[in-house]
C-alpha cells in the first residue's frame, strides 16, 4: 500500500506538471472538446469578419494623410510604442495599395506581425496572397513563416505545417533552425515522437536555439521511454555554460525539473535530488521542485528530510495543485514513521482542507455560470489567480486576445448593427471562456475529490490498525 502511494505522487506530478501530456479521454469529454473546438473556431472566424468591417467603416485621425512608406513606419512605430494597436492596424488597412507597392520595403514585416499579432487575419491573408503571386519565393517564404508561427501559436497545427513546407532554406539562419524546432513540435502534438528526433537533432550546437531543440528532444525521449537517451541529453546541456539571459536561465530551470522527475520515475533518487536543488528559488518551478525534493528524499529512507521539505512548502499558503498535494504526502509519511498519532491528525487537517477546498470551487463554479460573472481578457482576473487556474493553452490565449480587441472595437463604434455585431461576439467569447475555465475547475475538484477520499481511507485505516493492536 505504501509503495503504492508513494507511486501515485510520481506518476501525477511527472506527467502532469513537466511533460504536459496528450491527457486520456472518455468518449464524452472528447465530445466536449470538438464541440468547444468548434464554437471556438467559429467564434474566431467571426472575429475576423467584424474586424475587417470595422476598420472599414471607421475613420480615424490619420486616415485622409498621404504617406510614403517611410513616414508609415515612422507612424506606426510611434503608435506601437504607446500600445495603440488600433490605430496602427487600421492605418496599415488604409494604406494596403501603398504597401502592396512597396513590397521590397523592410517595414513590409512589420506590418504582416502587427496584424497577425492582432488578429487581423484578412488583411494579413490579402497581402500575403498578393505577395505569392508579386514577388519572389524569398519574400513570401519569410512572411508565409510568420503565418506558421501565428497559426501554431493558435494550436492550428497542419495549417502551421503546410505554411513551413519547402521554406527553410529561404529564411535566415536563426529563423530556419527555429522553423526546424516548429516542425518538431508539430509531430509531437501529433504524437509522432520518434519523427520529431530528427528535426531537434538537425539544429546546431551553434544555433541561439539549440537549447530549446535540445530539451524538446529529451521530452520526445521520455515520451518514448527511452530515458538513458533523455538523461544523457540533459545531463550534457546542464554541464554547458548558458548565457545569463533570463530565457535561457528559464529553460535551464525547466531542464532540472524534468531531469529532476525522470531521474525520480526511473528510482535514481540521489540524481533527482540533486537535480531539484540546483532549480532558482525565485523560478516558477520552485515548488514543484521542493515537492520533488520531498519525494526524493522520502524514497531514501530520509522521512525527516521529506518532512521538513513538506512542511515548508505547506505553509506557502498557496492553492496550486503542488500545494494542495502536500495535505495528502505529510500524514503518508507521518505514517511511514510510525508516528501515528501525528499521522491521524494531519489526515484529518487535510480531510478538512480538501472539504473547504471544494466547497470553494463549487461556489467559485457557480459564480462563474452567472450571466452578470465576465472576464477581463487579461489572465488577471483575481479569483482565477487565487485558485490557480490557468487560461495559458492556445485556445484561451486567442480567445482573450480577440475579446480585448472587440472591448476597443466597442468604444469605437458608432454605427448600431455593427456595435450589436461586437457586442454578441463579446458575449460568444465571455461564454466560451467560462466554459474553458469551468471545465480546468471540474477537473481540479475531481483530483481533490480524489485527495479527500484518500485522506479518508488514511483514517479508517489507522483506527482498524489501532484496533487490532489494541
Amino acid at each position: 500500500m505504501h509503495c503504492h502511494s508513494m507511486k501515485f505522487f510520481v506518476s501525477i506530478f511527472f506527467v502532469a506538471a513537466i511533460i504536459n501530456p496528450v491527457q486520456s479521454y472518455s468518449q464524452n469529454d472528447t465530445d466536449t472538446i470538438i464541440n468547444y473546438n468548434v464554437h471556438i473556431g467559429k467564434a474566431d472566424r467571426e472575429f475576423i469578419l467584424v474586424s475587417s468591417e470595422i476598420h472599414k467603416v471607421l475613420g480615424v485621425r490619420d486616415r485622409s494623410k498621404k504617406y510614403t512608406l517611410d513616414a508609415l513606419e515612422n507612424r506606426i512605430s510611434e503608435l506601437q510604442a504607446i500600445n495603440d494597436n488600433f490605430t496602427s492596424v487600421h492605418l496599415i488597412t488604409a494604406n494596403l495599395k501603398l504597401i502592396k507597392n512597396n513590397l521590397d520595403h523592410r517595414a513590409l514585416l512589420l506590418f504582416i506581425n502587427i496584424l497577425l499579432s492582432n488578429n487581423d487575419f484578412s488583411t494579413a491573408s490579402n497581402l500575403l496572397q498578393y505577395i505569392i503571386k508579386n514577388s519572389d519565393k524569398s519574400l513570401a517564404s519569410n512572411i508565409k513563416f510568420s503565418f506558421a508561427k501565428y497559426h501554431l501559436k493558435k494550436g492550428n497545427y497542419a495549417k502551421s505545417n503546410e505554411l513551413l513546407t519547402d521554406i527553410t532554406s529561404d529564411l535566415s539562419i536563426d529563423n530556419g533552425h527555429y522553423a526546424l524546432i516548429m516542425k518538431g513540435i508539430i509531430l509531437q502534438k501529433k504524437r509522432k515522437h520518434r519523427k520529431s528526433l530528427h528535426y531537434y537533432e538537425s539544429v546546431p550546437a551553434t544555433s541561439k536555439y539549440y537549447h530549446y531543440a535540445q530539451l524538446n528532444k529529451a521530452v520526445a525521449y521520455i515520451r518514448q521511454g527511452w530515458w538513458s537517451d533523455a538523461q544523457l541529453t540533459i545531463n550534457k546541456l546542464l554541464a554547458m555554460k548558458l548565457p545569463k539571459a533570463e530565457k535561457i536561465k528559464t529553460i535551464n530551470n525547466r531542464l532540472l525539473l524534468v531531469a529532476g522527475y525522470s531521474f525520480l520515475q526511473q528510482e535514481y533518487f540521489r540524481e533527482s535530488r540533486e537535480a531539484f536543488r540546483n532549480i532558482d528559488i525565485n523560478s516558477p518551478y520552485a515548488s514543484r521542485a521542493m515537492l520533488g525534493i520531498a519525494l526524493s528524499a522520502a524514497n531514501q529512507g530520509d522521512n525527516t528530510g521529506a518532512l521538513n521539505i513538506l512542511n515548508i512548502l505547506q505553509k506557502k499558503s498557496s492553492h496550486s495543485l503542488t500545494v494542495e498535494e502536500t495535505y495528502l504526502l505529510l500524514p503518508y509519511i507521518y505514517e511511514r514513521v510510525d508516528q501515528h498519532k501525528t499521522a491521524a491528525a494531519s489526515y484529518q487537517i487535510g480531510l478538512a482542507y480538501y472539504r473547504k477546498r471544494i466547497e470553494e470551487l463549487d461556489a467559485l463554479l457557480l459564480q462563474i455560470k452567472k450571466p452578470n460573472y465576465l472576464i477581463n481578457g487579461t489572465n488577471n482576473d483575481s479569483l482565477l489567480k487565487l485558485n490557480h487556474i490557468s487560461l495559458q493553452d492556445a485556445k484561451s490565449k486567442n480567445l482573450m486576445l480577440n475579446l480585448r480587441i472587440l472591448q476597443t472595437f466597442r468604444g469605437k463604434a458608432k454605427n448600431s448593427s455593427l456595435k450589436n455585431k461586437i457586442n454578441r461576439l463579446i458575449h460568444n467569447h465571455q461564454q466560451l471562456l467560462k466554459n474553458i475555465i469551468s471545465k480546468k475547475i471540474e477537473e481540479r475538484v475531481a483530483y481533490l475529490q480524489s485527495y479527500k477520499n484518500q485522506s479518508q481511507f488514511g483514517i479508517a485505516r489507522l483506527y482498524d490498525n489501532s484496533r487490532k493492536n489494541n
